[in-house]
């Protein structure tokens, strides 16, 4: 990171080391929830306000979702559940890319 003067020639009259690191983002919640029921996660992570929260299967679909919209960086909200049993993973995506940043498993009953 520089700070320059503008002249002739420019200046730079500061410097310093900058590190940019990868986003991350966690997700808890219960391990189980019933078919077609609203589970109540929280989550950290960007907060970006179109990233969302999603139940998808191993195949990369996802079922349902809802958007975090907060602008905070940490939260808790409600997703409901896909209506079919079986195993699921819980995942946060960024909205600006689709980038999955983490997931949990979680069995929908």
């Amino acid at each position: 990171l520089r700070y320059v003067a503008r002249g002739r020639p420019d200046t730079v009259i500061a410097r310093r080391a900058v590190t940019v690191d990868e986003v991350t983002a966690t997700l808890a919640g219960a391990t189980t929830v019933k078919a077609g029921e609203k589970l109540e996660v929280t989550w950290t992570g960007p907060g970006n306000r179109r990233d969302y929260i999603a139940f998808a299967d191993a195949d990369k679909a996802y079922y349902t979702y809802t958007l975090i919209g907060s602008g905070k960086n940490i939260g808790t909200l409600s997703v409901v559940a896909p209506d079919r049993t079986g195993d699921y993973e819980l995942r946060y995506y960024l909205h600006a890319d689709d980038r999955l940043l983490v997931s949990i498993p979680i069995t929908v009953e």
